[in-house]
């Protein structure tokens, strides 16, 4: 879009904003009025900029982020006895699951039959926030009720504005999702959905599947680092399918080994190998061994043999991963700080603690230097380190690390998370420890 045309658009959405801000202060009993604008973020930047315009009014903002069937008795049961000066309702299209059936959905029908009601139950003005398919659905399928608008005001979508929004979200790599704060990710989380929800509610023709995948891809990453595995898998299954379904191996192999991830942090190792085996294969037959991608599939199936005891499997996985890195990537990369970090505790599960703690010491330096201390890696590294140095009963040392493993890791997790829950336990048997080992020491008498 040039100058000229960037110009026109914004003096003509300048004139809709006060033509519907003056339609509201107008309207002395129930008025209905359409805004249409594609974008459920753009929509909420409407709603915030209407309100400044009608800063004097009690407004009343309700967001529909389920599927309803019926609209007028949601905002009798939302409002209560609350008595707005208006309602803006967006989040309308969940009601919508099918653009290409929504004139026949259920929700469009019940519009039309409770045309009436609206006006004898509200007596403010009613604002619907939808994209333009559901404003074409009511059209079409509740006719009685859109013949009662008072209005209809036209936004435009800022498809360019999203398409940036989406392309950042899918470029961020995991080592980045791991570095976000608690309230940052729950804020990722919740852009993603509304992005999700935006593509899904257009019509086939214009839904760009895709990228769609990518955004479900990223949501799934979250999910499970937040703990959440259930919802974390479902999503993982989606892609899958969707990925075997189209022969898109890049992606299958991928989305694999993201699911096995989660099932092997549920304990389901053998659905966990069976996975990475086959991301494995695929991985190994597009990119060959000798990449660093190949070595990231080695060592998250040699996690899964060490959860199951299986130690010698998992030396020699980790081993192979991490010379393939030194040959790649090099010694001065994330990822050949994690494939170390597995070495380190497939060490300390073998009693090899001078070996573990070498390498626990060089995984966490690396970390240090390429993402820094506010990481969730650092804080695991953090954990791994103090474990070991409390199985040697140096509880000091591990107190000390497994306090600021702490710190980290509430500041990205949050405090309900089953790590921090863990990394609390661990605190509190070390201060167990160390007043036991007190209590043992026998003051010297002359």
């Amino acid at each position: 879009m040039d100058n000229l045309n960037q110009e026109i658009q914004a003096l003509d959405e300048a004139r809709q904003m006060r033509n519907l801000a003056n339609a509201v202060r107008l309207a002395d009993s129930f008025s209905l009025l359409f805004v249409r604008c594609n974008q459920r973020p753009r929509q909420k930047e409407i709603i915030e900029e209407l309100k400044g315009e009608l800063a004097d009014y009690k407004i009343k903002v309700i967001f529909l982020e389920n599927q309803i069937e019926h609209l007028l008795d949601e905002l009798q049961a939302r409002l209560g006895d609350e008595k707005p000066d208006a309602i803006f309702v967006y989040g309308l299209e969940s009601s919508f699951p099918k653009a290409d059936e929504a004139a026949e959905s259920k929700f469009v029908v019940t519009l039309n039959h409770s045309r009436n009601s609206f006006k004898r139950v509200l007596d403010c003005p009613l604002v619907l926030f939808v994209p333009e398919y559901a404003l074409s659905a009511i059209y079409h399928g509740a006719t009685d009720f859109y013949s009662i608008r008072s209005g209809v005001y036209l936004f435009s979508a800022k498809a360019e504005e999203t398409e940036h929004l989406i392309s950042g979200h899918i470029e961020q790599q995991q080592e980045i999702l791991e570095s976000l704060f608690f309230e940052e990710r729950q804020n990722q989380v919740g852009t993603l959905k509304e992005l999700l929800a935006e593509y899904q509610s257009l019509p086939k023709s214009q839904r760009d599947f895709g990228k769609e995948v990518l955004l479900n891809e990223k949501l799934a990453q979250l999910y499970y680092i937040s703990g959440e595995f259930e919802t974390s898998a479902s999503i993982y299954q989606e892609i899958v399918k969707v990925a075997r379904k189209y022969e898109d191996i890049v992606l299958l192999a991928r989305n694999l080994n993201g699911l096995a991830l989660v099932y092997k942090d549920q304990n389901k190792f053998d659905e966990a190998i069976k996975l990475q085996k086959e991301s494995l294969r695929i991985t190994e037959e597009t990119v060959g061994k000798h990449h660093y991608n190949y070595a990231i599939g080695l060592n998250n199936l040699a996690i899964s043999y060490l959860r199951q005891g299986k130690l010698d499997e998992a030396m020699e996985l980790s081993k192979e991963a991490i010379q393939i890195d030194r040959e790649t990537i090099g010694i001065k990369h994330p990822s050949y700080a994690t494939h170390l970090n597995v070495l380190a505790s497939t060490y300390s599960e073998q009693g090899n603690y001078i070996e573990a703690i070498k390498l626990y010491e060089e995984s966490l330096n690396i970390i240090k230097e390429t993402l820094g201390k506010n990481h969730l890696s650092y804080s695991n590294r953090l954990s791994n380190l103090a474990s070991v140095y409390a199985i040697q009963g140096k509880y000091q040392k591990a107190l000390s690390l497994y306090k600021e493993s702490y710190k980290v890791g509430i500041k990205i997790l949050g405090k309900n998370h089953y790590r921090i829950d863990r990394i609390k336990n661990d605190i509190e048997a070390c201060q167990l420890m160390i007043k036991e080992q007190a209590s043992l020491i026998v003051p010297y008498k002359n």
